[in-house]
């Protein structure tokens, strides 16, 4: 009786385990990029930080619309530029986040450029954000990280509603 009882003690803390490892494992098997409070963190210091921190969030090669912009200094200039023109993401809320794949490219531009920078730079973590602001739609694209925050790979928009 009592090696019954041992077994089916022994047996329910098992299953306990592996229940808890189990939800442990799904809760953080969502990337950074993917995590609609990362990517709020993200958009918050895009429309806040100075243009070096601007720098460290992106990355390189950064896709513009159809353009790749390789040399951190091209970048540096991009977001002086939007900086200097009052530019932001003002006003964001997130309206989906999906994996990003090859095959989306097409979301930016249908061209071999665009679908090369898909299939060669794209993390393995990325993500599509499609974000609504002030002045329209835009989809980013974010992947990796840099300490909790997603990196931007890019953007495009925006799109008026």
């Amino acid at each position: 009786m009592k090696t019954k009882r041992s077994l089916w003690g022994i047996s329910l803390a098992l299953a306990f385990s592996l229940l808890a490892m189990l939800s442990f494992a799904s809760c953080s098997s969502v990337p950074p990029s993917q995590k609609a409070s990362r990517v709020e963190k993200l958009v918050e210091e895009l429309n806040t930080e100075d243009t070096e921190r601007l720098i460290e969030l992106s990355a390189r090669p950064f896709l513009l619309d159809a353009e790749i912009i390789n040399r951190e200094e091209d970048v540096r200039i991009l977001w002086t530029n939007l900086r200097d023109s009052g530019f932001s993401f003002a006003n964001a809320y997130i309206l989906s986040i999906d994996p990003a794949l090859p095959a989306h490219f097409a979301r930016f531009s249908n061209d071999p450029e665009t679908q090369a920078y898909f299939e060669k730079y794209l993390s393995g973590d990325a993500a599509l954000v499609q974000l609504q602001t002030d002045y329209g739609r835009f989809l980013l694209l974010t992947g990796s990280k840099l300490g909790r925050i997603p990196l931007i790979y890019g953007f495009t928009g925006p799109e008026v509603q």
